[in-house]
């Protein structure tokens, strides 16, 4: 069998660097990111296991998908595929888990896991900490995620609570979720700035021309 075990091979071979797994909801995809970033010499030499393999994202036998893989000039690499609802059942991701379910209840899809997650050991090799990141721009009705960013849900899974870190997740398709106002701040901090800017020099213009102006006619 050719077909490779990315999300668990990927994270085992390369204890030590910084894994990012990142899943995006959206109202008929399931977009998702694995990003490996390296920090020293030695991991970038591990890194070269990537580089004359392909990888698949979907583990059905008779599927041939493949990540996208891209490397950047520091050796990071991003790995990265959209699922359709119906795929995801068969991807990398839920094969860490004994069961899982992804449901469309009138609108409402629904992420439920069982409780442990078996991807932390592999081979005899243990990684230390991982986090699942699940962003969607959705309204999201239910979730036991560990912690809320945004529009982004994080579980943090160790080895002293991978035995009971099920995932629960549900949102909307019909809703969008509310954006609050630190958000917006946040997200356009760079063009509210830049718009400031052209303000405040609007208002230095104007009120120098109006003084001006009123020189000129006192004159």
């Amino acid at each position: 069998m050719k077909k490779n075990i990315l999300l668990i091979t990927m994270l085992i071979f390369l204890t030590g660097c910084s894994v990012n797994y990142n899943l995006k909801f959206n109202k008929d995809t399931i977009e998702e990111n694995i990003t490996i970033n390296v920090e020293n010499d030695q991991e970038k030499q591990n890194t070269k296991y990537f580089e004359n393999r392909d990888f698949y994202a979907i583990i059905d036998a008779k599927t041939e998908s493949q990540y996208k893989k891209e490397k950047d000039k520091n050796s990071n690499y991003n790995f990265s595929y959209e699922y359709s609802l119906k795929d995801f059942k068969n991807s990398r991701f839920t094969s860490c888990y004994d069961a899982y379910t992804l449901t469309d209840n009138d609108g409402i899809i629904s992420l439920n896991t069982s409780k442990k997650f078996k991807c932390l050991t592999y081979d005899y090799n243990n990684i230390d900490n991982l986090t699942i990141n699940i962003t969607t721009d959705y309204k999201v009705v239910e979730t036991n995620a560990d912690e809320v960013e945004g529009n982004t849900y994080k579980w943090n899974i160790n080895k002293n609570n991978s035995e009971n870190k099920p995932i629960k997740f549900s949102y909307n398709v019909n809703k969008k979720r509310r954006i609050i106002l630190s958000e917006f701040l946040k997200e356009n901090k760079l063009s509210i700035i830049i718009a400031l800017i052209a303000l405040s020099l609007f208002v230095l213009i104007t009120i120098s021309i109006y003084i001006k102006h009123k020189i000129v006619n006192k004159i």
